[in-house]
């Protein structure tokens, strides 16, 4: 089971450089540093304007590509430094999420970390949606950290209390075995969820129901899981979002993992659902894992400009 879900060889963090990717940058760290990864810093910069010149040709100009290599630079040295394996890859792009997209399809990360802004807006509370876009575009699992989100104490990585929440859609036992596998990495207490909407005064009925539901739950925790861990499996009526947030919240959870589903026609632009609202206003990592096919970049990758760090 611990290496179906545990094994990173090659982790990427996706950044955007400002203070609100330094705790994607912490985690990524810390996760490079416990499984003695290979980190890949990725920076994807807005493809280059032309600029009328006095000539009559145009020309193309980036001011800001030296600091920023600069402070990749700075970046890498850092944490060689300090022992990692680290690749910083800079790239232009047109469009931001089709660029990572390729690059990650060129590298093939095992595990993908990036950070988020918080809730002003839901319909652009993950990064300028790239974020989202990222999650439900790509299977390798993405690990999204909340700015300003701290490190735990512990000078290397540690989660204690990880939730799982599930809606028994595709492929809901995978990533039940992928939770649980990091569980048993880390001897961490784990928390089974799921939510039912309300099913109207009739208590009974709603008895029943929830009653199914966590014999459900109960089942995905496989004998074996039971000789190292006391999973807790919950059934709450309700808004999913709300009531996963309030038992991560509750219970202190460091980690909650999430199954997550492609785009739809609409791509982020449509209602924001259960996983992007979870993501938006969890105040903890929040591990998403695909759940179904997702599209493919339209380029290849060779069409990637990557500029030397």
């Amino acid at each position: 089971m611990r290496d179906y879900a545990t094994k990173y060889d090659r982790v990427m963090l996706l950044t955007d450089l400002t203070e609100k990717s330094h705790a994607a940058l912490g985690y990524a760290r810390a996760i490079a540093e416990y499984y003695n990864s290979h980190l890949i810093i990725l920076h994807v910069r807005p493809a280059e304007k032309p600029v009328p010149s006095t000539d009559g040709f145009s020309a193309t100009h980036d001011h800001g590509i030296v600091v920023v290599r600069d402070q990749l630079e700075a970046i890498g040295r850092s944490l060689r430094a300090d022992g990692l394996s680290v690749q910083v890859r800079l790239c232009r792009g047109t469009v931001a999420r089709q660029t990572i997209l390729r690059n990650i399809r060129a590298t093939k990360p095992d595990l993908i970390v990036q950070g988020t802004r918080g809730i002003t807006d839901l319909r652009r509370a993950v990064v300028g949606s790239i974020a989202e876009g990222v999650l439900r575009s790509i299977e390798t699992p993405i690990l999204t950290v909340p700015a300003g989100l701290k490190l735990p104490n512990s000078p290397s990585l540690r989660f204690q209390r990880i939730l799982l929440a599930t809606d028994f859609g595709t492929n809901f036992r995978s990533t039940a075995v992928y939770a649980l596998s990091l569980a048993q990495e880390f001897s961490a207490r784990v928390y089974l969820c799921h939510v039912v909407a309300q099913v109207g005064k009739n208590r009974n009925n709603e008895a029943e129901i929830k009653a199914s539901f966590q014999d459900e739950l109960e089942r995905l925790v496989a004998p074996p899981a039971k000789d190292w861990c006391e999973p807790r499996c919950v059934v709450e009526v309700g808004k999913a979002t709300e009531a996963i947030l309030k038992l991560a919240d509750a219970e202190k959870c460091d980690l909650i993992v999430l199954g997550a589903h492609g785009l739809g026609r609409l791509g982020t632009r449509g209602k924001p659902g259960t996983v992007f609202r979870v993501v938006a206003g969890a105040k903890c990592p929040v591990l998403t894992i695909l759940s179904a096919k997702r599209e493919q970049a339209t380029a290849g990758v060779g069409e990637l400009e990557l500029i030397p760090v």
